[in-house]
């Protein structure tokens, strides 16, 4: 059996149309933590706007968390579009993820800080497509 050369050159054109076009973007994805370091547990209040890369919408939610210590609770992930690399997204003066946080020792004295802050977050790549927020309570 003999294999043109025309026939090895479409053959390749479309193995190569198919890399191509197929692309290589990953889901990058932001996870936001709340540790607890103190011998307190914490009632966590908080309402966000997510957004979720499959519809690319933004999604309210509202919740209520209790941290018993030492645990460390992961809040809520945002995913960002499909492609590059992590880096710090929280680039102004707050925390864009969340409408409100609040955040209360479990005999409801409010710890009175302004948790909105960017400069209470710390943030960390774990990988190239992980980055981390964590808001260290103590």
């Amino acid at each position: 059996m003999v294999i043109s050369f025309a026939t090895i050159m479409k053959k390749s054109i479309i193995l190569l149309s198919v890399f191509l076009f197929s692309g290589c973007d990953y889901l990058m994805v932001w996870d936001y933590s709340v540790s607890n370091n103190t011998n307190d547990s914490l009632i966590i209040e908080y309402s966000s706007n997510v957004r979720y890369d499959i519809d690319d919408a933004y999604h309210s939610s509202f919740d209520t968390i209790l941290i018993v210590p030492p645990d460390s609770i992961l809040k809520l992930c945002e995913k960002g579009s499909l492609g590059g690399i992590v880096s710090d997204i929280e680039i102004g003066d707050s925390i864009s993820v969340f409408n409100s946080i609040e955040i209360r020792r479990f005999d409801s004295i409010s710890l009175n800080e302004n948790f909105m802050l960017r400069s209470k977050w710390k943030y960390f790549e774990t990988h190239k497509r992980l980055g981390n927020y964590i808001l260290q309570i103590e």
